[in-house]
């Protein structure tokens, strides 16, 4: 926004020198860039992200820049998907309260907009809870009379998305 500052003016009287200084309000310039203001960092696979990310626009001075109506997208790197779109209010700030990605795992989120350079955050997206089992060695479906015994398969929880579930003490019955 508008920031006022005093300048100091100095010059000579009478072979001294003088100072005083007068104030002059700053405004912002023209955007040129995104900046990621405020994110969490782990998420829980499909859910509302718990903290909303705050984007903001920013002029070459790394000042805030009071803008409306500027459509910024967030861009999952791991799908190359937009995942959302906001549009900055007054005061240049986009909010992005809805966010929610499926897929467990180190995420890249990167916000664009046009003719700003953009910016990005990383989140870890936590596997939802259990709600099912998955074979990652399955049995045979045929065995050969007389042939040796085969392994026990091996099964895996997941979430509803097909993501891993790490939790012990579950147990499977046939």
């Amino acid at each position: 926004g508008v920031q006022t500052c005093a300048l100091p003016i100095f010059e000579f009287a009478a072979d001294e020198l003088v100072g005083t200084s007068t104030t002059v309000k700053v405004q912002p310039g023209l955007a040129v860039r995104l900046e990621v203001v405020a994110h969490g960092t782990t998420a829980v696979a499909g859910e509302v992200f718990q903290e909303a990310v705050r984007v903001v626009l920013v002029d070459v001075g790394n000042s805030q820049t009071p803008t409306a109506g500027v459509e910024i997208e967030a861009t999952d790197e791991v799908t190359n998907k937009i995942i959302a779109t906001a549009v900055t209010s007054e005061l240049g700030e986009a909010v992005f309260d809805e966010l929610v990605i499926s897929r467990a795992g180190e995420h890249t989120i990167s916000f664009s907009a046009s003719g700003l350079a953009g910016d990005v955050t990383r989140v870890t997206v936590l596997p939802a809870s259990a709600s099912g089992v998955e074979f990652v060695d399955a049995p045979p479906n045929v065995l050969t009379s007389g042939a040796m015994p085969f392994e026990p398969p091996v099964l895996r929880l997941v979430d509803r998305f097909g993501n891993s579930v790490k939790k012990a003490g579950v147990e499977v019955t046939a």
